[in-house]
């Protein structure tokens, strides 16, 4: 008798009757007590009917298999074959089933045992998997399964890692991070196979930060310094950004590193540029204030050798001002026009302007012609010429009216004859009809030989 299980009324006869109100559970009481023998007529019995629950299948082989597992797996079963045995089998007694289905030395048996036992007993098949049994690593997906549904994720992921590359680990390792992200990330960092799928995974790190926002902090802390680091505080600030920027840029100007925290401040600044361009452009402003580039910033290497040498690269910042040309030109240049007469400000509406010509270059000039005269202007003028008749279709004739615009005598005259000069060797024929027009400016037609401007 079962121990801590009292005797069920019901009777092997009782429990025939396919009506019998809540069988199944009345069933699942009798059978603990019941013998071979009883457990034999009631299998023949339920064979012999058809539409039986499945329910009841389980139940009764189990006991069966329990008392007698190679009597079970010989058992008469129409349409059903030995599965049902050998799973039962399985589920009580892995070791002895495994032996079993090695000795008969069927494949099909072996597979069906061991994926069977990986769903029950997952450390089990693992170590045969470690030992290097191949019915075993067939059943890879049923072990990360099992280790799945005990929310062991490291196990799971170690698994897939080490035997089944066919199965979704960048899938599994999200479903990690959902429930523990900080662990996640710092065992995912010790895998070679996956350090690479976690720095591209732009959503995955999204998801982190937003499903995990008031945990981030703690999780960042948690973290070696490195790329995968950084783009997590670079989804965690997009995330504040979108509730309160001011929560965000305080996060980000905590930051120790200065190239980070631009860094951070710049992806603020560009998650805002679409739907809240006041706080975009007060971030522009916060950053010009303090010196900081758009473009390029020099830095500085030191070779093994002992020797150094200066050069540049692209700026943390540059993401931000594309981002902001592409979203909000106009009050972009604005911005930083508005206090131009500041280094900072100048190289950025030079690095602003380069970009918005690039974009819609004759948009950029609506703008630019509602400037005020003065150096920045003609400088703007200077690099809006040239663009004009080195990018795409040449148009010259625009270019030198906006470059007769310019307030500086000496330069617009030296840009002028440049465009000129270019012009006249590129196409000679456009060029002198566009001197002997006598609509062309005199101060244009004045830099040109008297014999092209009659």
């Amino acid at each position: 008798m079962a121990a801590g299980l009292l005797p069920s009324d019901d009777t092997l006869e009782i429990l025939k009757d396919p009506k019998l109100p809540d069988r199944v559970s009345r069933v699942a009481l009798w059978l603990p007590h019941a013998s071979l023998e009883e457990v034999q007529e009631f299998w023949n019995h339920l064979m012999e009917n058809p539409a039986v629950p499945d329910e009841l299948i389980v139940l009764v082989m189990a006991r069966w298999v329990a008392l007698d597992p190679a009597g079970a797996i010989k058992a008469k079963r129409p349409g059903l074959g030995p599965s049902r045995a050998w799973e039962a089998w399985a589920y009580s007694d892995p070791k002895a089933a495994h032996r079993a289905a090695v000795d008969s030395g069927d494949d099909q048996i072996q597979m069906l045992v061991m994926q069977a036992i990986a769903s029950r007993d997952p450390d089990y098949v693992l170590k045969l998997m470690e030992e290097g049994d191949m019915a075993s690593r067939r059943s890879a997906s049923r072990v990360v399964d099992a280790f799945l549904a005990q929310r062991s994720y490291e196990r799971a992921m170690d698994v897939t890692l080490r035997f089944s590359s066919g199965l979704n680990k960048d899938k599994i390792f999200r479903e990690w991070a959902k429930q523990d992200a900080a662990e996640a990330l710092k065992w995912g960092l010790q895998q070679p196979k996956l350090v690479s799928t976690i720095n591209k995974d732009d959503e995955l790190m999204r998801d982190i930060a937003r499903q995990n926002e008031a945990a981030v902090p703690e999780i960042l802390a948690k973290l070696p310094a490195g790329d995968i680091k950084q783009r997590l505080q670079g989804a965690y600030v997009k995330a504040l950004a979108e509730r309160d920027p001011e929560v965000a840029m305080r996060f980000a100007s905590d930051i120790g590193s200065p190239l980070l925290r631009d860094n951070l401040l710049g992806t603020i600044g560009a998650s805002l540029a679409g739907s809240k361009p006041e706080a975009a452009a007060g971030i522009l402003s916060k950053l010009l204030d303090e010196g900081r580039s758009l473009g390029e910033h020099p830095v500085i290497v030191f070779f093994p050798e002992g020797s150094r040498q200066w050069t540049s690269t692209e700026s943390p910042l540059d993401g931000f001002g594309k981002a902001l040309v592409e979203r909000m030109p106009e009050q972009a240049l604005d911005t930083a026009m508005q206090n131009a007469e500041k280094p900072a400000y100048r190289k950025a509406a030079l690095q602003l302007a380069d970009m918005a010509m690039e974009r819609d270059a004759w948009d950029f000039g609506g703008w630019l012609d509602r400037q005020p005269a003065g150096g920045v202007r003609d400088e703007l003028i200077l690099h809006f010429s040239s663009h004009l008749v080195e990018e795409g279709e040449p148009a010259y004739a625009e270019a030198l009216s906006w470059a007769a615009a310019m307030s500086d005598a000496r330069q617009r005259d030296e840009q002028l004859s440049d465009l000129l000069s270019r012009w006249k060797s590129k196409d000679p024929e456009a060029y002198r009809k566009y001197v002997a027009d006598p609509k062309t400016p005199e101060a244009i037609r004045a830099l040109s030989t008297p014999s092209e401007s009659r």
